[in-house]
């Protein structure tokens, strides 16, 4: 090979190519295992940092604990979850399983700013559990604060089930279920999207019941505010194609509170309705604040009979009529069509695929520089070979 080939210059280059290629790969390693704003109340490194989270209408964030958070260094730990809005509120919401622990020596503490000495509550062992699942209030922040009862003994993270999540009221994650465990759970309405199903999927279960509940009722009320006072609580209602009435079910919306009596219904949708299976829009009149969701089904009826995710009632605090609603048909309500989970999905793929583009991209254009690099040098010996190399004016 030829020594101009192979100079210096030409080994930088290839070392400069092997850097670079390097370097996006820990990149794209990095890019992949995008923080998907989870905070872990038991994280070390996350503890010592004192690092606070802000919450907006995009952004929330689920607070947990690892099992195996590694080396023992911190027995109690505090994490902030802020609001920067001027007027905020913020939402406290389960997901999952509800949340308990399993060992006496553990308890989980959530304040607000107006109640920094009285906590919203206490999650100790036992049987103590927090059964709403949602709770909507105007405050700037929320601290969780978890610790040892006994700084001394140990701590088994094994046995704590934490799945909390903090929320912008405006958020699009607020999510009702009408097979159990979110009936009665008031839900506050203020620039507000909430997604209401029949029942999740088997991967997200909330329950350990194998039956669906035969009567669920659900409040829903506006936040009253000068901003509001003209708005009108509204349903937008998508099903799926697996909409059936295998469980004979029916969706109504009482404003005589947790009721079935056919008087205090203001609208109702069955399953045996040709309505069921198409998109619709409906509001209530400006001056009715708060309604009760009310969904019936056949009692001790399988989980396994009802598909999930038969349906999405969108409920929403509306300036306008069901009309108005319905052509709002853009690509801000489009994205909504998109349960949550997909919409992780979706949108971490989007990243996946940004940075392995821009990562082939990039290593492309390097590639091709050591290559036009290589051939000029080649070209070079081609020329002035006679002078330089007689015996072998081509070699490269």
């Amino acid at each position: 090979m030829s020594k101009r080939c192979c100079s210096p210059e030409f080994h930088s280059m290839n070392r400069c190519l092997w850097h670079t290629t390097l370097v996006l790969l820990l990149g794209l390693h990095v890019c992949l295992s995008h923080d998907t704003n989870t905070i872990v109340l038991n994280s070390c490194e996350r503890c010592a940092s004192n690092v606070e989270y802000e919450v907006s209408a995009d952004v929330d964030y689920l607070i947990t604990v690892s099992p195996t958070p590694g080396p023992p260094c911190h027995w109690e730990c505090k994490a902030r979850v802020y609001s920067g809005k001027n007027s905020s509120w913020l939402c406290l919401s389960q997901v999952g399983i509800v949340s308990q622990i399993n060992d006496s020596n553990g308890e989980l503490s959530v304040y607000d700013s107006r109640r920094k000495d009285n906590a919203i509550f206490h999650l100790k062992y036992y049987l103590s559990t927090w059964h709403h699942r949602e709770d909507c209030r105007q405050t700037e922040f929320l601290d969780f604060y978890l610790r040892k009862v006994k700084s001394k003994a140990k701590l088994d993270f094994k046995k704590l089930r934490i799945n909390f999540r903090v929320v912008d009221i405006e958020s699009t994650n607020r999510v009702v279920y009408l097979d159990g465990t979110y009936c009665t759970t008031a839900y506050k309405l203020f620039n507000s999207k909430i997604s209401i199903y029949n029942q999740p999927d088997e991967t997200e279960a909330i329950t350990y019941e194998h039956t669906l509940y035969s009567l669920c009722g659900v409040p829903v009320e506006i936040v009253d505010t000068p901003e509001t006072q003209h708005k009108r609580i509204c349903f937008y209602y998508m099903p799926s194609d697996q909409v059936n009435c295998s469980s004979n079910w029916s969706f109504s919306v009482s404003v005589g509170g947790y009721t079935t009596s056919p008087a205090n219904m203001i609208y109702t949708l069955n399953c045996a309705q040709n309505r069921s299976r198409e998109t619709h829009a409906w509001c209530a009149d400006v001056g009715i604040r708060k309604v009760t969701v009310i969904f019936q089904r056949n009692s001790n009826v399988p989980k396994s009979v009802e598909q999930p995710r038969m349906f999405r009632f969108l409920v929403l605090d509306h300036n306008g009529t069901a009309e108005s609603l319905m052509a709002e048909k853009t690509t801000a309500v489009k994205e909504l069509l998109i349960p949550p989970e997909e919409e992780a999905v979706v949108n971490n793929n989007n990243i996946m695929i940004i940075c392995i583009l821009v990562s082939i991209a990039v290593v492309v254009l390097v590639i091709v520089a050591v290559v036009l690099y290589s051939r000029r040098r080649c070209l070079s010996l081609l020329l002035y070979g006679p002078v330089h190399n007689p015996a072998n004016p081509t070699a490269c």
